[in-house]
């Protein structure tokens, strides 16, 4: 079992769902999913990659304690709550993306993530976010600093610098020039122009 696609009328993850499911290679969770239950997906040592949608608003204890091969984590916008080691024993985690949102992170959240070493947050939520966990000292708090379009104020911007950023520009542009901000991985950077009609 490597992919495992979920309906998108299922609207939680239950409680230890696919725990042990080491062929579980990589996971999109549906967009109608609003909790991922405790240990949903506990010991999936398989597991590289996971995508969380913005429909999740809380990441129970457990969930993904021992993926030992995530590198990543981005914890979508809506989430409020993370639970005790819901990462914990993933030692390849590297950097994690925590949003306003996050209000709680519970005891252990992150124990023995040894190589996580920079947690991004938006711009002005360094101290807050500190403040919410005991972090291991070597890691560095990074502001995200998104992307601009020259000349266009209607532009969208979202992601961040793990995912990649998407930007979508306004729709009478059909050309553009993006400033990239330094530190940003330029390879991780989509414009999105919709071609014009004649």
């Amino acid at each position: 079992m490597k992919l495992v696609t979920i309906p998108s009328s299922v609207k939680s993850i239950g409680d230890y769902a696919f725990d042990s499911c080491y062929g579980l290679t990589d996971m999109t969770i549906p967009t109608n999913v609003t909790t991922i239950g405790n240990g949903a997906f506990h010991h999936c040592s398989g597991l590289t990659s996971v995508t969380i949608p913005s429909s999740v608003t809380n990441i129970a204890g457990l969930a993904f304690a021992d993926c030992s091969k995530l590198t990543s984590v981005v914890v979508p916008p809506n989430v409020t709550s993370i639970g005790g080691s819901a990462f914990a024993y993933c030692g390849r985690i590297e950097s994690a993306v925590i949003p306003p949102s996050v209000t709680s992170i519970g005891n252990y959240a992150f124990e023995r993530c040894y190589d996580l070493e920079t947690i991004y947050v938006n711009n002005g939520d360094v101290e807050r976010v500190r403040g919410l966990y005991d972090w291991l000292g070597n890691v560095e708090f990074v502001e995200i600093v998104m992307p601009t379009v020259d000349d266009d104020p209607g532009a969208a911007v979202t992601g961040d610098p793990i995912s990649g950023f998407i930007i979508k520009p306004s729709e009478e542009k059909s050309s553009v020039e993006v400033t990239i901000p330094q530190g940003v991985d330029a390879a991780k950077v989509t414009v999105k122009v919709s071609a014009k009609v004649a």
